[in-house]
């Protein structure tokens, strides 16, 4: 099974991908570059990958919370690739994704990110 994954919640772009227990990913600082670059970055981590578009049995995106016109954007792609070529979307919650990274850490995890004006998410 292969997986696009991207979130677009922070001034970065992330982007996961999966196939057959193989992750890789990419991450660019595009702050408010995000519109003009998402899909020519999508484009040729695929090339580099090998794949096709077409191969692709899953997208996913990270819902947020986070910049509210960089999720737009990044659900706007994923939405349009997903309704193009047939294929399941899953959203996924940015602070859900960032606490995994804790792994097996004892206790509770408490995922804080900077929502900016002195404000967390």
């Amino acid at each position: 099974m292969k997986i696009l994954a991207l979130d677009t919640s922070s001034r970065f772009l992330c982007l996961g991908f999966y196939d057959s227990g193989k992750v890789f990913e990419y991450t660019l600082e595009t702050s408010t570059r995000l519109s003009h670059v998402l899909t020519a970055t999508i484009s040729r981590c695929l090339q580099a990958l090998g794949w096709d578009a077409r191969d692709i049995d899953c997208f996913s995106c990270g819902r947020g919370p986070g910049s509210f016109t960089g999720v737009r954007i990044g659900m706007s792609v994923i939405k349009g690739l997903s309704w193009a070529l047939k294929k399941p979307v899953v959203g996924i919650p940015t602070l859900d994704v960032i606490a995994r990274n804790a792994g097996n850490a004892a206790g509770e995890v408490v995922t804080i990110v900077d929502a900016r004006r002195s404000l967390v998410y």
